[in-house]
């Protein structure tokens, strides 16, 4: 049961924010702890970050969470939301729970910088918000986007 590093990363965000919905959001809250998380790349994060249609995309992560879901250190289920479309949401298992402590004890610094700057914040914020502060801050990652110019739209609403 081995899972590469930044999968198990992965799953370090995913128990820190309780659960994830959707997979656009599990991908924002990855890229703001590769942005955002001093030394998080030196426990082999994600690298592999390009503009997508939603923003940054790391074409790996999907990989990794359905190794992750294989290796029964998370589990997926498909949920409606409250605007009435189906997305995935995201849960460590009771092992990959034991698996993310682990990690999160091992390298106390890093499990807080993520809880502080990134699942603190963003985990139960709406996806607009999130996406807003992706867009915003990093541009060069909305290049691609179908969807940028209903989040920049937002902006000027506020």
């Amino acid at each position: 049961m081995s899972v590469r590093s930044q999968a198990q990363w992965l799953l370090v965000i995913v128990h820190l924010s309780g659960q994830v919905d959707g997979i656009t959001r599990l991908q924002k809250l990855a890229f703001l702890t590769n942005e955002w998380v001093p030394g998080i790349e030196s426990v082999g994060f994600y690298d592999d970050w390009r503009a997508s249609k939603y923003g940054p995309f790391s074409p790996s992560l999907g990989d990794d969470v359905s190794d992750l879901i294989m290796n029964s250190l998370l589990k997926e289920e498909t949920i409606e939301s409250a605007a009435g479309y189906s997305l995935q949401r995201f849960e460590a298992t009771s092992l990959g729970v034991t698996r993310a402590i682990s990690l999160e004890q091992g390298h106390p610094k890093l499990a807080d910088m993520i809880r502080k700057s990134i699942t603190g914040k963003y985990a139960k914020a709406p996806l607009m918000s999130l996406l807003h502060d992706v867009y915003y801050l990093f541009p060069q990652y909305s290049t691609e986007s179908e969807i940028a110019g209903d989040i920049y739209d937002v902006a000027g609403r506020r």
